[in-house]
């Protein structure tokens, strides 16, 4: 693995976080659709969206995280405005902030140092390696 920027590390950490809440399935769609990913848009009408909607595009239609409310809700469990300062939802909210390129000042200041985007390279490394570390994990572990 690269040496990673303290900026990159907590995306990584990041992405790890999020990454526990979907199937190896769902990493692997991602990973074999990243070429996809779009800023600005949860769907774009290119075919492409956003980090979690990829990333939830193996689901049911009906599951899949193709609005601001249903990232909100996959990661809290509800919707409201309390559910938006939940610390479970944090690591998303900033992914996709990242992702959007949207002005620095809305993501928490130092948490990714100079990370100013996604990097598409840091984003298959980091699902690489959890895709790597499942498939030597059995799945009854993973739940822990």
């Amino acid at each position: 693995m690269r040496t990673l920027t303290q900026g990159q590390q907590s995306v990584r950490e990041d992405l790890l976080y999020c990454f526990h809440y979907f199937p190896t399935k769902n990493l692997k769609h991602l990973l074999d659709n990243v070429h996809r990913l779009r800023p600005g848009a949860y769907v774009s009408t290119d075919g492409g969206g956003c980090l979690f909607y990829l990333l939830s595009e193996a689901f049911a239609p009906e599951r899949r995280i193709d609005r601001r409310e249903r990232l909100r809700e996959f990661f809290t469990g509800g919707h409201s405005q309390e559910h938006y300062g939940m610390p479970e939802y944090a690591a998303a909210k900033n992914l996709v902030w990242l992702v959007d390129r949207q002005s620095y000042s809305t993501i928490p200041p130092n948490r990714y140092g100079e990370q100013m985007s996604l990097d598409p390279e840091l984003l298959r490394d980091t699902l690489q390696e959890e895709i790597l570390r499942r498939s030597l994990v059995p799945e009854a572990c993973l739940a822990s």
